[in-house]
């Protein structure tokens, strides 16, 4: 019966320390501030780059991985005016993100299209694949 219990416990706690942690930063909360606020930063400059214009997120999934972000949302212009955007675009954004050097680089960014192999991506950059269902 020792046996076993203990066999279990191993098992428990070998689980515990090899499992990969999901964090959900879709609301902001004291304890993801920070990270969140980063890639969000990081997705924010990179709009500004390409479309010279300043946005704000509702974000609908930001989740945190093992080094990897994938984010899911739609972007809202900072003043208020409709997004500037050909007829075939709409708002949504998707993008997955990786931590490197302490900071997060964009990976794959899809802005106003919908037409990427995000299951090409995901394989390619070997991210945890339970960021992108969760």
């Amino acid at each position: 019966m020792k046996k076993a219990f203990l066999i279990l416990i191993l098992i428990f706690f070998q689980c515990k320390f090899y499992s990969q942690n999901l964090y959900d930063y879709k609301v902001k909360t004291i304890s993801n501030l920070k990270d969140r606020t980063r890639i969000l930063d990081v997705l924010r400059t990179e709009l500004r780059k390409d479309y010279d214009q300043e946005f704000v997120f509702i974000v609908n999934k930001l989740n945190v991985s093992v080094g990897f972000a994938w984010f899911e949302g739609y972007v809202r212009r900072k003043d208020g005016e409709d997004v500037l955007l050909e007829p075939y675009e709409d708002s949504h954004l998707k993008a997955l993100l990786q931590m490197k050097n302490k900071q997060w680089d964009i990976i794959k960014i899809e802005a106003f299209l919908n037409d990427t192999d995000w299951e090409y991506i995901f394989n390619l950059a070997k991210a945890p694949k339970k960021i992108f269902f969760y």
